[in-house]
């Protein structure tokens, strides 16, 4: 019986061998951004396929302290009294049926393109959600939402 932290994916990953080439012009794009995050994107080209034995996840793990097997745990931030209230009154205009979005990511690759985020708040509201916005206070708001919170709030 199977871990169930081990289990096979459900879709087919090609053999490192095959994927080399992207990953390589992928993380020099990534490491070429003032963005990034060297340790992860250098942990890959440090050393060839064979040193690897053609597969790379072990290695991106180890470059990070980390093994396959181990179990990670999911954190939840765990807010206090203040930060609730405050997070229950900026949700309060909106009801009990909201959906946040946070549609840029600080680059393009991690940014919901307009015609995506189109799709998807008609598929929301046709769901019975409310869908809110919130970001930074230099996000654009999207004519696609139903309100915005556009302010630097705190991970709490």
């Amino acid at each position: 019986m199977r871990d169930r932290h081990c289990r096979a994916l459900p879709v087919p990953v090609p053999p490192a061998t095959e994927t080399a080439l992207y990953l390589l012009r992928a993380h020099e794009y990534v490491v070429s951004r003032p963005d990034a995050s060297a340790r992860i994107a250098s942990s890959h080209p440090a050393r060839g396929l064979d040193a690897m034995n053609g597969n790379l996840v072990p290695s991106m793990l180890g470059a990070l302290g980390l093994t396959p097997t181990m179990p990670l745990d999911n954190f939840a931030p765990q807010p206090d009294e203040a930060q609730t209230q405050s997070a229950a009154d900026m949700l309060a205009p909106f009801g009990d049926r909201v959906i946040l979005l946070h549609k840029t990511g600080g680059w393009g690759l991690k940014s919901l393109p307009d015609h995506v985020l189109k799709s998807f708040a008609a598929a929301v509201k046709a769901a019975g959600f409310i869908l809110v916005q919130i970001g930074g206070p230099d996000d654009t708001p999207s004519a696609h939402v139903d309100g915005t919170i556009l302010r630097n709030l705190s991970v709490g």
